[in-house]
C-alpha cells in the first residue's frame, strides 16, 4: 500500500484502534478514511497544476541560471575517495555488529550510531574542506543567499509537480512486484521503528530519518557526487546513475522505482 496513505490514515485514528493498515488496498483505505482519499485528490490536482506551471514556463524561456549546475572543483578521483571511506567504514561497522549478533538491539544500536556519526562527519568534513582551500562551500552547493528565496518557492513547486508522477510510478512499482511474486515488505529501519520498544532506537530512528540522514543524502548525491559525474558523463547518464544508485542503497526492491 501507497506508504503516504498508510501515514495519513494512521494520523486520523487514535494507536489503540489502528487496525493493520498495511493489510487494506488502497481502495478499502479510502473507503474506511474517504479523507485520505480527499487529501491525496487534493494534493494530486495541486501537483497537476504545478506540472503545468513548469512547463508552460520552460517553454516560453529557456531554464534559469537557478536550474543549472556550474562546473565543481573537484571530480572522480575525489568521488571514489569518498565512496571508498564509506565501504571501508560500512564494513568495519558490520564486522563490529557481527561480534554481537545474537544481540539484536546492540547490533541495530551499533549500526544506527555508527551511521549517525558517518553522516555527520561527511556533513561538517565537506564543508571545511572546501573553506580550508579558500573556496566559497556555500556557492558550491547551492546555497547562494542572492537566490535563496527564489530557490526555496521553485523548491515547493518541484515538490508537488513531483507528486503525479510518483503515484503513477508507485502504482507501475506495485503492479511490478505483484508479477514478480516481490512481498511489499517496508524498509528495514521502517520496520524496526514499527516493533522495537527500546527508546534509544527510536530516538536515533528519528534522528536519521528527520535529521542527519536526508541532509547527507542531499549533499552527497545531489551536490557532490552528480556534479563531478555531470563534467564527466553528461546530464542525462549522471542523473539516471545517481538516481539508480540512490534507490539501489536503501535495499528495498518495492521502493526501487519510487525512490529512483
Amino acid at each position: 500500500m501507497n506508504p503516504a496513505l498508510e501515514f495519513c490514515a494512521r494520523l486520523a485514528t487514535e494507536t489503540a484502534a489502528t487496525p493493520d493498515l498495511a493489510s487494506l488496498s488502497e481502495v478499502d483505505m479510502v473507503r474506511q478514511y474517504p479523507i485520505v482519499g480527499l487529501a491525496e485528490a487534493a494534493l494530486f490536482l495541486i501537483g497537476l497544476g504545478c506540472d503545468l506551471y513548469l512547463l508552460r514556463r520552460l517553454q516560453r524561456r529557456p531554464p534559469a541560471p537557478l536550474f543549472q549546475v556550474e562546473p565543481k572543483p573537484w571530480g572522480l578521483y575525489e568521488l571514489a575517495l569518498v565512496v571508498l571511506v564509506y565501504i571501508v567504514f560500512n564494513l568495519l561497522v558490520l564486522g563490529a555488529s557481527a561480534a554481537f549478533r545474537n544481540d539484536e538491539q546492540l547490533t541495530w544500536l551499533i549500526a544506527l550510531t555508527s551511521t549517525l556519526v558517518m553522516n555527520l562527519a561527511f556533513i561538517v568534513a565537506l564543508p571545511w574542506l572546501y573553506r580550508r582551500r579558500g573556496l566559497d562551500w556555500r556557492k558550491l552547493f547551492g546555497l547562494d543567499p542572492t537566490r535563496n528565496r527564489a530557490g526555496l518557492l521553485y523548491g515547493v513547486v518541484f515538490f508537488f509537480a513531483m507528486l503525479p508522477p510518483l503515484v503513477l510510478v508507485w502504482g507501475l512499482s506495485a503492479a511490478l512486484c505483484q508479477l514478480f511474486q516481490i512481498p511489499p515488505e517496508p524498509q528495514d529501519v521502517v520496520e524496526l521503528l514499527s516493533f522495537t520498544d527500546s527508546g534509544w532506537i527510536t530516538a536515533l530512528v528519528i534522528l536519521l530519518a528527520l535529521g542527519t540522514a536526508p541532509v547527507f543524502e542531499e549533499i552527497f548525491f545531489r551536490g557532490f557526487a552528480y556534479p563531478a559525474l555531470k563534467q564527466r558523463c553528461g546530464t542525462w547518464k549522471a542523473v539516471v546513475l545517481i538516481s539508480a544508485v540512490f534507490a539501489i542503497v536503501h535495499l528495498n526492491a518495492p521502493s526501487f522505482g519510487p525512490l529512483f
